[in-house]
Formats: C-alpha cells, structure tokens, sequence
C-alpha cells in the first residue's frame, strides 16, 4: 500500500510536471518582461520563449526528479508512501536550473525550444515606465565589448554566503571531529562534500553568466540578453544558500518533510527566514544600471 500510495502521487506530480513544460503562454511571457523592465518584439522575443521554456522544463524535471526520490526514501523507511517534504524537491529544482543554465549556454540548444508563445508577438507587451534605464543603456551597446550583468546587492550577498559555507562544509565534513566512523556518517560525509561541490560549481556557473560579450546587434537583443541573465543570476544565487542549507541538513539527518509532532526549532525558523529572502530576492524586478561595453 505504500509503495501505491508513493507511485500514485508520483502520477499526479509528472502530470503536473508535464503541463507546466507545455507551450509558453503570452501571459508567462508578459509577466517575465514586466518584471524585468524588457519589451519584447519580434526580433528577441524567440530567444525570451526558448529561455523560458527551458528554464522551466528542467526546473520541473528536477522537481519532479527530487520528489520522487523523496516519496521512495519515505517507502525504504517505512513510511506511508505519501507526505511533504522540501529538502529532496527543492535539491532537485536547483540541480534542475543548473542543467538548464548550461544547456543555454552552448548555442547548439540555446534556441532550439523556441515555440511561437499563444499568441501574436506583433503587439508586445510594454514594460512599466522604469523600464527606460536599462533600454537606453543597452541602445548605446552597439560596439562590441562585454556587459556585466546587474545583479543586486542582496543576491550578491547570498551567493557570497554560499561559496563560503560551500568550502566550510567540506573542512567539516572530513574533520575527525565532525562525527562517528560508522557507515551512516560516512554516507553522510558523502552527501555533504556532494552538496558542497554542486554550490561551488553553482559559484563557477553564475561566474559565467554574470558578463555577456555584445557585437553589433539590435539593441533589443542585448536588452534580452541582459534581461535573460540577470533573471538567472539572480534565480541561482539566491537559491545556493538554501539548497546547500536543504542537502546538507538532508545528509547530516536525513529528516526531510513534516513530523508527526510540529515542532518549532531556532535552525527551521532561520531556514524559513532563509527560504522567504531568497524567494524575496529571486523575484523582484530589475532596477540596477548595466555597466558601460568594455573592449574586448
């Protein structure tokens, strides 16, 4: 029964999954140049639906992937197949991301999830009125050289955080001190120089996205550009010191998902707080200037 139970919610959730990886939606695509003060035309608007679709495929797929993993470990244990967990679903959605980052990169797949959105791309959406800077900034990138990709203190602060943890972790993890000899520790060893070695290459990651080389190209396509990284640097550096919070508590206690006392304790309220500035900071709209195209 619980191995059905599990298999049950694992249909619902790729069912779910699966939607989402539909068709990218006029209104998706509204919502994403609102918040990152972009208008859309025809000429950047393909490579916006193929960032978008990408993004969320893979995102999905990670979920999906985590939570599955997730309900499995609830049957090895004995569980009822079914619950709520966050630590498992949220490891696989940034892993997730990560993927998709790397796939956008290499131009063999950047564009080749373009889908036309439902709906005419000849009335683009208009961004709010503060949208002005970061057009008239990137109007003037027409010489080639390289643009460093705002990114706001906040989420510069959290990646920062991140990468400092992500090689304080391994000092702890193969300290003598830092538990017992038996299997169980040595499994959790593992899992926390694995959750290290992730946030670090997320480090090296979001290095790559932060500066973008331009040519001579419209300057909506550079807006694009910036508008597109941006949303995943931000995405990524805000999520590296929750995923590395979430994996390293998922190995050093394999608790994952809700008891069956509620119990209020000092480090969920701080990962609450964590989870809620990094969700904070993922999601508001770009008002930071471009840096000036610097020669190649």
């Amino acid at each position: 029964m619980p191995a059905l139970a599990a298999a049950l919610e694992s249909a619902v959730a790729t069912a779910v999954a699966v939607r989402m990886c539909g068709p990218v939606s006029r209104v998706r695509l509204e919502r994403f140049a609102a918040l990152q003060h972009l208008t859309v035309t025809v000429e950047n608007g393909p490579p916006v639906i193929g960032y978008l679709r990408t993004t969320r495929r893979w995102r999905a797929a990670g979920f999906l992937a985590g939570l599955i993993a997730y309900l499995a470990l609830n049957v090895l244990r004995g569980g009822m197949g079914v619950g709520i967990g966050f630590a498992c679903p949220f490891i696989g959605w940034y892993v997730g991301a990560m993927v998709a980052e790397t796939r956008i990169s290499c131009p063999a797949h950047r564009n080749e999830d373009a889908p036309r959105p439902a709906g005419p791309l000849s009335a683009p959406p208009r961004p709010p009125r503060t949208a002005g800077p970061l057009t008239a900034a990137t109007r003037s990138s027409r010489t080639a050289g390289r643009l460093s990709v705002p990114l706001s203190p906040l989420a510069r602060f959290l990646s920062v955080t991140a990468m400092a943890f992500g090689v304080l972790v391994p000092l702890y993890a193969v300290a003598p001190s830092g538990g017992g000899t038996d299997g169980t520790f040595g499994l959790a060893r593992i899992g926390m120089l694995l959750a290290a070695a992730v946030t670090l290459l997320s480090g090296l990651l979001q290095r790559r996205i932060a500066t973008v080389t331009v040519s001579e190209r419209f300057s909506e396509t550079v807006a694009a550009e910036l508008a597109m990284r941006s949303r995943s640097l931000h995405v990524l550096s805000a999520g590296a010191p929750v995923f590395l919070a979430a994996a390293v508590g998922q190995a050093m206690t394999g608790a994952d998902g809700i008891p069956a006392s509620l119990t209020v304790t000092p480090f969920g309220l701080l990962f609450l707080v964590l989870a809620g500035v990094a969700w904070y900071t993922a999601t508001r709209p770009l008002r930071l200037l471009p840096t000036r195209p610097s020669p190649l």
